[in-house]
């Protein structure tokens, strides 16, 4: 058996990653598992998990499903699939938000939030990451708090709200220094020191980026320092001191090349770039812009890329015109994909937030328009009420109505039954019998109807003529015989057999109505109930209790 498993799972893990990932979809019981324990060996084997996860057959599949969808979305991450990246945390968020795991919570929002900045989502990146934030002020975990707001101010300053960008990487700052953590104080450091770049002011940012740069080196940590290294650049650079910039960008360039840090690679050649243009070195400028537009290009940032192109285009547009046009165009493409469908809504977003004077009117006129709508759904509902209380209403007078009809056919029927036994006992009496009046007339009249009604048919006219009369003379001879009109007789008749043959028992209800001449069950059950009062099967169920 164990055999088996391995073989299985040998030959799961030979499967495409994405592959793996439908047959998870798919798949159910234990072989939900045993793919989950393939996908995640594949994950071991290309070292995106720290260590080789198994699960037990007996897992819930929600818990199941929250670990394949996050590391898958860690997995895309790696790959620099932002958009399916995006997708797997948002599945996994929902998994964790279900089962109420604030860490997985945090987790899973924290990493969507940085895949959808990858994607220049940052309008969706911002409430992914306070979802994040409230998630670890909830578990109180100061250490995970920094990074979450450390990850929020990095989303603001990314899509250019940097007075928003610098509220959290202060605050984050103050719980890193709060907690001792030299390399958390450093990290904050940078991030700081780029948002004050941004905001122009050049010389607090070297002084962030400075104090930074010296608390890597107390720990000897060299790939940080070539980070720092990059940050400090930056406002050397827009200060005009090109030559130190360059002697900082140039250390820093082989340690984040060796390192695999691309997304500092890219800064650093884009700087280079920069002050290889501010030194009229074209050559130079375009070799590094053209490696920064090559590094963005695999790992799929588009604002970083977009600057990439214009500093290839203002590299090349004295040499190659035309190569320099076409770098222009593929950055204004950019720029209007990135700003105008992503950008516009996360501004929106913010001042929605800040309460923005012409939104706050927008939003008023949509609560107007709301207790509107919500007003006239009301009164659409109390119609729909009052129509329902009126039709109820009808309905049960109707039913009043037809129950005393009911009530008054059956006094009448009684009656008629009294009646028509009353006359069959005079005509038992010989001496008391009407004149011209024969039971063996009768017995013929029961006859033909009982074969008439053989053949599923009752007709007057039939019987008068079996008789050698007209209907007319028939009617007479039915009054002067019994006090009945022919139809009253034989409607009689017909209740008289169904009676009879239902409280047999022998037969059952569509039975007896082709044995009494009705094909129609329905309308043989209406016509016994309105003459009876009782369903044929209820008067056959109280004739047997006898």
């Amino acid at each position: 058996m164990r055999f088996l498993l391995i073989i299985t799972l040998v030959l799961l893990t030979a499967e495409p990653f994405d592959a793996l990932l439908g047959r998870f979809e798919k798949s159910r019981g234990r072989e939900k598992v045993e793919v989950a324990n393939a996908i995640f060996a594949r994950l071991d084997e290309e070292e995106v998990t720290d260590s080789l996860m198994v699960f037990p057959v007996g897992i819930h599949p929600d818990s199941l499903a929250l670990q394949v969808y996050y590391w898958s979305g860690e997995q895309k991450m790696v790959e620099n699939d932002f958009k399916a990246a995006s997708a797997y945390f948002t599945r996994a968020a929902e998994l964790a938000s279900r089962g109420k795991d604030l860490v997985m919570i945090s987790d899973c929002y924290a990493e969507l939030a940085l895949s959808l900045t990858r994607e220049g989502k940052f309008d969706l990146a911002v409430p992914a990451c306070e979802k994040a934030i409230d998630a670890d002020t909830r578990l109180g975990d100061k250490d995970r708090l920094v990074v979450s707001l450390n990850t929020m101010a990095y989303i603001c300053h990314m899509s250019r709200q940097d007075t928003e960008a610098e509220k959290y990487i202060t605050r984050s700052l103050e719980m890193a220094r709060e907690l001792g953590d030299t390399t958390k104080i450093a990290l904050r450091l940078g991030t700081r020191s780029d948002i004050l770049m941004a905001e122009g002011r050049y010389d607090e940012a070297l002084s962030s980026a400075t104090e930074a740069f010296r608390l890597d080196s107390l720990s000897g940590n060299v790939p940080k320092m070539a980070i720092r290294r990059v940050q400090m650049a930056a406002p050397l650079f827009s200060k005009g001191e090109y030559d130190r910039a360059k002697h900082l960008l140039q250390q820093a360039e082989p340690v984040l090349a060796a390192t695999g840090n691309l997304a500092s690679l890219g800064i650093c050649e884009n700087q280079l770039g920069d002050i290889a243009c501010k030194q009229e070195r074209w050559d130079d400028a375009a070799k590094h812009f053209g490696q920064a537009v090559e590094i963005y290009t695999y790992t799929g940032e588009r604002l970083s890329r977009s600057r990439a192109h214009y500093g290839m285009y203002q590299a090349l547009r004295h040499s190659d015109p035309a190569a320099a046009a076409l770098q222009l165009e593929r950055y204004a493409y950019l720029n209007d994909t990135i700003y105008s469908e992503n950008v516009s809504r996360m501004t929106a977003d913010f001042n929605a937030r800040y309460e923005n004077a012409e939104l706050r009117s927008r939003n008023e006129m949509l609560r107007q328009r709301t207790w509107i709508t919500n007003l006239l759904a009301l009164l659409a509902l109390l119609v729909l009420v009052l129509g329902f209380v009126i039709y109820y209403y009808r309905t049960r007078a109707r039913l009043v109505a037809q129950e005393q009809r009911f009530q008054l056919l059956n006094e009448r029927f009684t009656h008629l039954s009294k009646e028509i036994e009353a006359r069959n006992e005079t005509l038992r009496d010989p001496q008391m019998r009407p004149v011209g009046a024969s039971k063996d007339w009768l017995d013929q009249v029961d006859a033909i109807l009982a074969e008439q009604m053989n053949h599923g048919m009752v007709d007057v006219n039939a019987l008068a003529d079996r008789l050698c009369i007209s209907p007319r003379q028939l009617s007479r001879k039915f009054n002067a015989t019994v006090g009945l009109s022919s139809r009253d007789y034989i409607l009689r008749y017909r209740i008289d057999r169904a009676c009879k043959l239902l409280a047999e028992g022998e037969k059952n209800v569509g039975e007896v109505a082709r044995e009494c001449g009705i094909d129609d069950i329905a309308y043989f059950s209406r016509f016994f109930r309105k003459m009876t009062g009782m369903t044929p099967s209820e008067y056959q169920k109280q004739q047997l209790e006898k």
